[in-house]
């Protein structure tokens, strides 16, 4: 083998090393990023609601709908539904409520209290993934 040879076969798999280095670390990213299941948190339970209950959909990168209005401190239930291609979840921190991961085709419903003033709910899978609980006048 020639120092030519010999050179070109050593930076070929130093080249290759750090290329499978970043593509096993951008794995674990991905799989971080879309993070391992999240536990249920508030009144939830898995499962469509029994009565009446406002829906909300999670679909992939997106809620529907993005607003609920709701009456100012009233007892509802949510049901929330996954008819994306990915796990998603709805949390809504001020009033420490998550659905915990819903996988596609699975439904969680929550039973809350609508507080005073409007709250974010959001997906912690994606950013962005967010909507509104908006109160009215009951």
């Amino acid at each position: 083998m020639t120092l030519r040879q010999n050179t070109t076969q050593t930076l070929g798999r130093m080249r290759t090393k750090p290329t499978l280095a970043a593509a096993a670390a951008l794995g674990m990213l991905t799989l971080a990023a879309c993070g391992g299941p999240v536990e249920a948190s508030g009144d939830v339970r898995m499962g469509a609601a029994d009565g009446a209950a406002t829906r909300v959909v999670a679909r992939d990168n997106e809620f529907e709908p993005t607003t609920l209005e709701l009456p100012s401190g009233s007892k509802v239930t949510i049901e929330v539904v996954n008819e994306g291609h990915q796990a998603h979840n709805l949390v809504i921190d001020d009033i420490t409520l998550s659905t915990g991961t819903l996988e596609p085709g699975q439904v969680a419903t929550a039973t809350l209290t609508v507080p005073d003033a409007p709250v974010t709910y959001y997906c912690s899978f994606h950013p962005g993934m967010e909507g509104r609980l908006k109160p009215v006048s009951g």
